[in-house]
């Protein structure tokens, strides 16, 4: 479990790719994702944004 949050910097980001899987809270379903790792490789999350609305969000991996 996260004991505080991280910054974007203590890991790295894969490319965005088109997540159809996914909607928005707007109802779109133009929303893009890609996966943030911790340097250490003990996090994984997911960042969603909607290219409609702008919306950015996370999801917590499993690990959180």
């Amino acid at each position: 479990m996260h004991t505080k949050p991280m910054r974007d910097s203590d890991g790295k980001f894969s490319e965005w790719k088109m997540c159809y899987s996914t909607k928005c809270n707007c109802g779109s379903e133009d929303v893009q994702c890609r996966l943030w790792e911790s340097n250490c490789g003990g996090y994984t999350d997911s960042e969603y944004k909607c290219n409609k609305c702008k919306r950015i969000w996370w999801i917590d991996g499993s690990d959180s």
